[in-house]
């Protein structure tokens, strides 16, 4: 009785699980977050230009960090917006972002979404950078954020530039 009484809960078990799975993929209400890290963003560029859509960005549309550029001290180059964030695996990881003269606008500290699509990432002076959108593109969330420190030796930077590129 012991053994009919186990075999009976093992199938109701069985057909609970094969009738509560949805073949499909199908979830209702799920969505992929529309911010993708700089860390994954970055790893998108295979040394030839890279158009920024939703398809090629694998559903996602924009990147979110904290500015890093100062543009007061006239030290800058002009029309580049240095965005960082340590979204992804907590690496700090960079990106500049060519939105013109609307650039000076926002200061270190401020914390910004930018829309990526149309734009394309390519390196210009042998710096990697998101082309192609205008300041329309840029939404200031807060100011006065913290800016993460990326303290690293000196030989880890000559090592490999491109993993601190556009960083603190």
């Amino acid at each position: 009785m012991k053994r009919f009484i186990l075999n009976i809960i093992w199938l109701f078990s069985a057909l609970t699980m094969l009738v509560s799975c949805d073949k499909n993929g199908n979830f209702p209400g799920a969505s992929v977050s529309p911010y993708i890290a700089i860390y994954d963003l970055r790893s998108f560029y295979k040394g030839a230009d890279f158009s920024l859509t939703e398809k090629s960005m694998l559903g996602y549309t924009s990147v979110t960090g904290v500015v890093v550029s100062d543009h007061r001290g006239k030290n800058m180059t002009p029309g580049l917006l240095m965005v960082q964030d340590n979204m992804r695996l907590n690496e700090l990881r960079g990106i500049s972002i060519n939105i013109g003269t609307d650039a000076e606008k926002y200061v270190p500290g401020d914390s910004v979404t930018v829309n990526l699509v149309g734009g394309t990432m390519k390196r210009v002076d042998g710096l990697l950078q998101v082309t192609g959108l205008t300041g329309s593109a840029v939404n200031k969330v807060a100011s006065g954020k913290n800016i993460p420190v990326n303290r690293v030796p000196s030989s880890f930077l000559l090592a490999d530039p491109d993993k601190y590129e556009s960083t603190e």
